[in-house]
This record gives C-alpha cells, structure tokens and sequence, in this order.
C-alpha cells in the first residue's frame, strides 16, 4: 500500500460514526485515529524544524564537501536519506 492509498483510507475514517461501531471494532477505530494524530503533529514539528534549519551547512566526513541545505525541502530530504541509510 503507498501513502496515497493510506492517506485515502485515513481520510475516510474521517467520514466513521464510532457509535455505529461494536466494542472491539471502536477500540481499533480511535486507536488507528490517535496513530493518525500523531503523526499529523509529527509531520509538523518537522516541518518546522526543517524551516529553521534551512540554510544550514553540513560536513560529513570530508570537510572538503560541505553539503548546504537551502530550503526547509532539501532539510527534510537530506534527513530522510540519512535515516534511510540506518535502517538498512
């Protein structure tokens, strides 16, 4: 599943009458919503930090190749490749 097949599915979630829903099917429900919260303010505080953190100048291992981030879009791309790289 990609993220726009999840992001679809979350949206209609939106659309749920918990009240409707048994016991165990509401537990799940405002469970996958609270996840879904979560990560929305997640995807903020990134963003924000990314905005103060455009601009900066990055040095890996060589000092010679200085890697400068000018927007808040190459912050967040170069901090996903980096974890990317851990997790493999």
């Amino acid at each position: 599943m990609n993220k726009e097949e999840i992001q679809k599915i979350l949206d209609e979630l939106y659309t749920v009458r918990p009240e409707m829903l048994n016991d165990k099917a509401k537990r799940l429900f405002e469970a996958i919503m609270q996840i879904a919260d979560e990560r929305d303010k997640t995807y903020k505080i990134i963003d924000k930090m990314a905005e103060q953190l455009a601009g900066l100048t990055i040095w890996n291992d060589n000092i010679e190749e200085a890697l400068i981030l000018g927007d808040k879009q190459e912050v967040k791309e170069y901090f996903k490749k980096e974890v990317e790289k851990e997790w493999k």
